[in-house]
């Protein structure tokens, strides 16, 4: 729980009071933030106490608003945060592009690992579940990042178009 907090208000922390968003992937997560949501508010600097206007909790399926950076905490937790113009397109696809391919790696890795000769004779139950769980995790979060890329392509688009 607090490792969330961390990595949430380390994203929001910055120079400008800027409006952030966060996409909870379950319920878990989503009342964690909600219960921490002045103290986000606080530490990270945001622009406004106006709770409902400026950490607003997104859900499955909603679009975060245009010009926002997105940060893929884990794969239930994405957080975006409105840049107002100052987005560096080339820069969050390439960070993007590497988180991404650093997740297929792991995936590979322990697909690799699952699907040796003797796996499952030789590996314990609860370690088998484990990496059950950790596969799916690894997919639950590559599939966040892919959602964050295409956000990504429809801010740069939209850019465009507004040119």
């Amino acid at each position: 729980m607090y490792e969330i907090l961390i990595v949430v208000v380390g994203i929001f922390t910055s120079f400008f009071r800027r409006p952030a968003y966060v996409l909870c992937r379950t319920d878990a997560i989503a009342e964690i933030i909600n219960s921490y949501e002045l103290e986000i508010l606080t530490l990270a600097t945001l622009s406004s106490l106006k709770v409902s206007h400026i950490l607003q909790v997104l859900n499955e399926g909603d679009d975060a608003p245009i010009g926002c950076a997105v940060s893929v905490v884990n794969e239930s937790l994405s957080v975006y945060l409105k840049l107002q113009g100052a987005l560096n397109a080339e820069a969050e696809r390439e960070k993007l592009r590497k988180k991404m391919e650093e997740i297929r790696k792991q995936q590979e890795h322990l697909t690799q690992i699952m699907s040796a000769s003797g796996y499952q004779e030789k590996v314990p139950a609860r370690i088998h579940e484990e990496n059950v769980a950790k596969l799916s995790s690894l997919m639950q979060e590559l599939l966040s990042f892919e959602q964050a890329s295409q956000h990504l392509e429809r801010d740069i688009a939209a850019e465009q178009e507004s040119h």
